[in-house]
């Protein structure tokens, strides 16, 4: 029996998918059937029997993680910033207390993970408008009723750089949770559907002949990056060094703090009740070891204390300008303050 796998020529899986594109990786006779289609539709692949091992964003896991099993040697990630996962403001983050934020219903990573830093690290309470896809979260971002959008791959690498050079504030919101929690998070983890798992009695040994492949096609496409590179400034039109960079920043194996990260998003994410508890990753085949964390690059510390001081802080000025708005005089220390050059009260 085959592995049906689903690939997408979303850049972000260019290193997974282009190599076996490009004939440069042959999978074993008879053990993959390769089902294309785009990134957002692999959950709903995953859930119909249409693949049965996809990459899905973190979140996705957590919500059908009685359906998944984690393949245990294949994750997409970075050490710091994703560089795919970008919050686009049209003030800063810290002016506002209640922004309306479009959002994708099919960005659930996107979705938690703001609602997950939006107190604690940004100091405000989003107003979630739901939309179709990113390409709609940017297009309404452009109109007076939206102050926020949250944009996810592609879509995010094209917005992030034309919305700074227009003067919109943006942010990498896994940056911002590095910034906050000192772990990385994934951006994307590879799954195989647990019906496949346990209907296949080969399983285990057909998966790992998967992830050796899968392996194999990572390692030409460090070989010939500069190919792959290429062919992706072509499609998409972004700058060649930008997509290098983008791509030498990413890691593919697992490591501890990958791990740690990841159950510390999923238990923030259980407490304000955005999904299911995840007591314990279901590895499949069960994973021997895991590397350790790799020496944390130099950080910007920001304590949740020191958050949720600035906040405070905010909302008095906010309430300072309120009041100046509304023509009253704001009287500092108790005491109204003397008019320049002795001008009468």
């Amino acid at each position: 029996m085959t592995i049906k796998l689903a690939t997408t020529n979303d850049l972000d899986f260019a290193p997974f998918f282009f190599p076996i594109e490009a004939g440069w990786a042959i999978p074993p006779t008879d053990l993959v059937e390769m089902v294309s289609g785009t990134a957002e539709d692999c959950m709903m692949r995953l859930l119909n029997g249409d693949v049965d091992v996809a990459p899905v964003d973190p979140a996705l896991y957590a919500l059908y993680q009685n359906e998944l099993r984690i393949l245990s040697a294949l994750v997409y990630g970075s050490d710091m910033n994703s560089n795919n996962l970008f919050l686009l403001s049209k003030k800063r983050m810290d002016s506002f207390e209640k922004p309306r934020v479009a959002v994708s219903v099919r960005n659930h990573t996107g979705e938690i993970l703001l609602k997950v830093l939006a107190r604690p690290y940004y100091g405000f309470e989003p107003e979630i408008k739901p939309v179709a896809s990113d390409l709609d979260a940017l297009n309404l971002f452009s109109s007076p009723e939206i102050d926020m959008c949250v944009v996810g791959r592609e879509v995010g690498m094209r917005a992030a750089g034309p919305a700074a050079e227009r003067g919109y504030f943006v942010e990498d919101m896994s940056k911002a949770w590095w910034l906050l929690v000192g772990q990385p998070l994934p951006s994307a983890l590879f799954v195989v559907r647990r019906a496949f798992v346990e209907k296949e009695p080969d399983a285990d040994n057909q998966v790992r002949q998967l992830t050796q492949f899968l392996r194999s096609s990572l390692q030409k496409s460090r070989e010939f990056l500069s190919t792959v590179v290429e062919i992706e400034e072509k499609r998409t039109g972004l700058p060649a060094e930008a997509l290098s960079k983008h791509y030498s920043s990413q890691k593919y194996e697992y490591n501890a703090a990958f791990l740690n990260g990841l159950q510390e998003f999923y238990k923030r994410a259980a407490r304000l009740r955005l999904i299911s508890p995840v007591e314990n990753f279901n590895f499949f085949p069960i994973i021997a070891h895991v590397a350790p964390a790799p020496e944390s690059p130099p950080r910007r510390t920001v304590s949740e204390d020191k958050v949720k001081d600035n906040d405070s802080k905010k909302k008095e000025r906010s309430a300072r300008s309120r009041a100046q708005e509304r023509g009253i005089t704001i009287i500092e220390g108790g005491k109204k303050p003397e008019k320049p050059n002795g001008e009468a009260n």
